[in-house]
Order: C-alpha cells, then structure tokens, then sequence
C-alpha cells in the first residue's frame, strides 16, 4: 500500500508541478532581506493537493504558498516578518504562485518556513554567519523518511518512477551584499555574492541522508 501511494505521489508531483519549488533569499548588509518562494501548478488539482495533505499526511504543496489567509496568519504572529508580494494567478493554463516576503533579520525566518521538509535557519560563529537550508526528505511523507518506501521499489517500479523523479527540479539561490566567505553546494558567482543550487527529487532520493545547503560571510 505504501508503495502504491510513492508511484501516485511521483506521477501527481509530475503533473502538479512543471518547475517544481524555487526559493530565493537576498540578504542586504544590514541583515534584512528578502525571502521568495515560487510553484507553477495545474489548477485543476488544487481539490487533489488538499485531499492528499488531508487524509494521507503527503505535503505535496506550501500550504503558505497556496493559501494567502494561512500565509498572512502565520505573518500576524511575527512582526519583524511582511508580506511584500503574493501572486496566484494562471498563466498559460498553469497556476503561478510566489509569495515574497521582507524580514527584519536573518534570525527571524521561522525554522519550518514555508514548511517542514525545506528548512532554513541562520547561526554565528566566531563573528561569521551561516545561512543553512536543508532538504528533509525525511519529513516529507508523514514524517516517515520517503527513501524506505523508494528502495522498496522492484525494479521495474524504480524505472518508472525514476523517469518521472528527474523531472521534478528544484532550485535555492542566496544573493547577498556582503562577500561569500564558503558555500558548500552550488554554483558561486564571479562576485562571490550569489550561490545557486539545483537539483532534482531524483537526486535528493538517491543521497543517503538529507542535504544541508550552507553559506557563510563575515559579520
């Protein structure tokens, strides 16, 4: 039954998502910044994304993305968070949704924002911050780890689901003022002042363990 349930997951990610989950951080010299999340969906699953959330445990959606009321009510609750932009709306037969939000200080971004499988928290040491975002899979099916019910998989099974895995991409870019000092995944520009880090479900299943993607500049 678990099993059946990850190939229905694969094949309603595919066909939810073409650009799955894109998050973009920009952090100015004082701390403050800006925090973005995008998803392009098809429309005609947003009944189908409640009632999996619902009744089996499966976030295949940002609640806070989706769901203007649920994002301004978690906002309400931190005043050092605002809402900048919220954009949900069909383009070319998909549904776009970006939330963009203004934070007073790296600190304040709650841990499971936007939700508990990518999370992101800031720490200091040594006068260096490091900016680390991580991707839990782990988290993602009832807070049951996803990679169990992926190597149950016969082979025939890992074969279709694969074809399907590697179309769902994800993306994390860090822009910020100040210089890099490290990153420990992605792409780093010339400047030193932006990290870009793709990927896919595909990949992120096939790690042993969730990826941790961390930055670091100088206080």
């Amino acid at each position: 039954m678990q099993k059946k349930i990850f190939l229905i997951f694969i094949i309603l990610s595919v066909l939810l998502f073409s650009n799955c989950f894109e998050q973009v951080i920009t952090i100015s010299d004082n701390y403050r910044g800006i925090i973005t999340y995008k998803v392009r969906y098809n429309p005609d699953f947003d009944n189908l994304i409640k009632y999996l959330y619902e009744k089996h445990g499966i976030e295949l959606n940002t609640s806070i993305i989706f769901d203007k009321n649920k994002s301004e009510d978690i906002i309400r609750k931190n005043n050092k968070l605002k809402i900048l932009e919220y954009i949900n709306k069909v383009i070319n037969k998909e549904k776009y949704s970006e939330l963009s939000i203004i934070f007073e200080d790296i600190n304040n971004i709650p841990l499971d924002f936007p939700n508990s499988y990518f999370t992101n928290k800031s720490y200091e040491e040594n006068k260096i911050i490091f900016y680390n975002t991580t991707i839990a899979l782990s988290r993602l099916y009832n807070n049951k780890d996803i990679r169990a019910l992926y190597r149950a998989l016969k082979d025939d099974e890992k074969k279709i689901a694969d074809s399907y895995l590697k179309i769902l991409k994800l993306k994390f870019i860090y822009k910020t003022d100040k210089t890099i000092l490290q990153n420990n995944l992605g792409n780093i520009s010339q400047d030193r002042k932006e990290v870009i880090y793709e990927s896919t479900i595909y990949n992120e299943l096939n790690n042993k363990i969730d990826t941790e993607i961390i930055i670091s500049f100088r206080k």
